[in-house]
């Protein structure tokens, strides 16, 4: 039997904390940074990767776990890596201090 997407989706949603859609945060990158979307996997309910253009070999992964299951923290989270060679994780709700890390690593000389 093949998978119907829509119940798949409706699926993933309620088994990743069936959040509703309105306590998602909005994330505003520099204007310079590019954002690729990408399916999730291992349990993310979301991923992306953000790079500058004039550093295309330089990207930052990051994930959002709204069911605690890639990392060790109690409540829906950001995890992005490399941050300083490192997986760097923040609270969902906190996209400023987010944002401010991913910059600052794609801004680090010698990468």
């Amino acid at each position: 039997m093949p998978i119907n997407p829509m119940n798949l989706a409706s699926e993933l949603q309620s088994a990743l904390g069936d959040i509703p859609i309105d306590s998602y945060p909005w994330l505003s990158f520099p204007d310079d940074c590019q954002i690729q979307v990408m399916f999730p996997f291992g349990g993310a309910a979301a991923r992306f990767r953000i790079r500058r253009p004039d550093n295309p070999e330089r990207s930052i992964s990051v994930y959002l776990d709204t069911a605690n299951v890639l990392g060790y923290c109690n409540s829906s989270y950001w995890e992005a890596y490399p941050i300083d060679g490192d997986t760097y994780r923040v609270a969902m709700n906190e996209v400023d201090e987010l944002i401010k890390v991913i910059v600052a690593e794609l801004d680090r000389e010698g990468l």
